[in-house]
């Protein structure tokens, strides 16, 4: 990705970045190879997105969005757990994407703690983030300028605008 008139943008994949991508795709084809039946049972893939009650980011907000991924993370393992119920005896393989907030220190810590296997996420490409390219800008773009003073107003704001897209949307 590249800044281009404040807006972030795919660029061209470098050799390296390729290779990266082969690796990564080879790695996902060896899992899959050794247990077909169970892949998509014990492979999870999140992606998530920052609404503010406000649309000033500051590095502060950055913190919070760090600590507040990591509870998400404790929230999807206990989800995991309830509609599972003890049928997953295998280890749960995690794939999300290269963010600042998914790389640091004490992520990689929670991930290891609650036992999940990761895997390396090839460099970013829009064929690799639809989320990042169609549905967060969108929402983002409906809630800019508006100021909440909840939580709650954030989450109605943003369920009322999902709500109103078309199926084919998605």
């Amino acid at each position: 990705m590249r800044n281009l008139s404040a807006k972030w943008v795919p660029k061209c994949l470098n050799a390296d970045q390729k290779r990266q991508r082969c690796q990564s795709s080879e790695q996902l084809l060896e899992f899959f190879r050794r247990d077909p039946d169970d892949f998509l049972s014990r492979l999870v893939t999140m992606d998530e997105t920052c609404l503010y009650h406000n649309d000033s980011e500051t590095k502060q907000h950055s913190m919070e969005w760090r600590q507040y991924y990591s509870s998400l993370l404790v929230q999807l393992k206990d989800i995991l757990k309830e509609k599972c119920r003890g049928k997953v005896t295998k280890v749960v393989s995690f794939l999300h994407d290269n963010a600042p907030p998914h790389r640091v220190l004490a992520t990689q810590k929670k991930l290891a703690y609650l036992g999940f296997h990761c895997f390396d996420h090839s460099p970013f490409s829009p064929d690799l983030a639809p989320l990042d390219y169609d549905l967060f800008p969108g929402l983002k773009k409906q809630l800019q300028c508006r100021h909440f003073s909840s939580d709650a107003e954030v989450i109605a704001a943003a369920e009322t605008w999902l709500d109103g897209q078309p199926s084919e949307f998605f």
